[in-house]
C-alpha cells in the first residue's frame, strides 16, 4: 500500500496542513486512475493524519489480505456515529 516514491500534498477546507498520500497507488487500489480520483476527492474531506485505510471496509480488507495486496492487514474497524472507519494498526 505504501509507496517509496513520495507523497502528494493535498489541502482541505478546515486546515492549512496538507494531507499527504502516496503518489504511487497502493496495491489495494485496482488502477492508478482510481487512486488519482480517490486522492482528488479525499482533499475535500480529509484531515491531517488521514490515510486511505480509513475508507476501507472489513470485507475488502480481508479480500486484499487474501490476495496479498494489503500492507496493513491489522487495520481495525469502528463505527462512530454509524459510519464504518478503518483504523490502521502497525
Amino acid at each position: 500500500m505504501r509507496s517509496s516514491s513520495g507523497a502528494a500534498g493535498m489541502s482541505h477546507g478546515s486546515s492549512t496542513k496538507p494531507v499527504k498520500l502516496p503518489v504511487k497507488k497502493p496495491k489495494c487500489f485496482p488502477s492508478q486512475q482510481q487512486w488519482e480520483e480517490y486522492k482528488h476527492l479525499a482533499k475535500f474531506s480529509a484531515r491531517s493524519g488521514f490515510d486511505h485505510c480509513r475508507d476501507c471496509m472489513p470485507a475488502y480488507r480481508d479480500k486484499m489480505v487474501a490476495q496479498r495486496r494489503c500492507a496493513y492487514p491489522r487495520t481495525e474497524f469502528t463505527a462512530p456515529y454509524g459510519s464504518i472507519v478503518g483504523l490502521r494498526r502497525k
